[in-house]
This record gives C-alpha cells, structure tokens and sequence, in this order.
C-alpha cells in the first residue's frame, strides 16, 4: 500500500511554520517556500482553524480553494430528473 500523497502540509527546511503544498506544486499556497520532497499521510489535514504551527496565509487560501471546489462540483452536478 502507497502511504505517499501528492498534497498537505510539511514544514521546509528553516521555516517556523508549516505549508500547505497543492498536488503538483513545489512551491507553499503563500508563495514564500520552496519544497520538493515526499508527503506522508500522517502530515495532518486541512481544518477549519489553523493549528499554531500552520501559516495562516496558506490555510487562508487552501480553505479558499476546497469551498470553490465544493461550490463547483455541487453546480455541475445535475438535478433529480435532469439528465
């Protein structure tokens, strides 16, 4: 079984915070950090509030795009009766 994920947090080399990094994407949601390395399942999940190790801006904007994810995929998908 594959424990690797393709996106969450992970704290880079010399930065006091954490940094939520989107699948494909070597650089944090802030824009401030640079990170290529693997991502395990244990690195946490996105929460409602950011933990006092997590930079706000990124969870700012991760939150921003999982609630414009939701709001898209709700509109694509079609109605009872629709077709």
């Amino acid at each position: 079984m594959d424990d690797t994920i393709h996106e969450g947090w992970k704290f880079p080399d010399l930065s006091r915070k954490a940094h939520y990094y989107k699948e494909g994407g070597a650089i944090s949601l802030c824009g401030k950090w640079l990170y290529t390395g693997p991502f395990c399942k244990s690195q946490g999940t996105l929460g409602e509030s950011p933990g006092p190790d997590d930079c706000r801006v990124c969870h700012r904007k991760a939150v921003s795009a999982k609630i414009a994810a939701a709001v898209h995929a709700a509109a694509v998908m079609p109605r009872e009766g629709e077709k």
